[in-house]
């Protein structure tokens, strides 16, 4: 076989591979809008902020998100429990105070306190431990 036949080969196979990959991130994307998760811009505007501040909350981890590849995802539920009006208050220190009965965490942050109602409340369990996260 040539060169140039084993060049253009090798050209159709790099091309079958990007393919296949950009074909298996379109699947995922639709996978995980279809499990309730936002992208950073559309949580952006639900919260009224600029994309790139909820990208640095997400980068540092104040707004819990999971990366695919170059993007970030956000459980639907995290951004409605922030746009929620809570009874909230903060302790001297400046934490966030969880207000259910008998929770005893506390968080530098409301998306960090927010993220807990959801994962810690939603079903009726409050969350066991002491502190919580920074």
């Amino acid at each position: 076989m040539n060169s140039w036949l084993r060049h253009m080969m090798a050209a159709l196979q790099a091309e079958a591979g990007r393919e296949m990959v950009r074909l298996a991130a379109q699947r995922l994307a639709a996978a995980l809008e279809a499990a309730g998760t936002l992208s950073l811009p559309d949580v952006a505007r639900r919260l009224g902020t600029h994309r790139v501040t909820v990208w640095r909350w997400a980068r540092c981890g104040r707004m819990p998100a999971v990366r695919v590849g170059h993007h970030y995802r956000v459980p639907r539920d995290i951004v409605e429990a922030m746009l929620a009006p809570v009874d909230v208050a903060t302790d001297p220190g400046g934490q966030w105070r969880c207000p259910a009965p008998g929770c005893p965490v506390a968080y530098a942050t409301a998306a960090a306190l927010a993220a807990h109602l959801v994962l810690a409340h939603s079903t009726g369990a409050p969350k066991k431990g002491g502190e919580g996260e920074g």
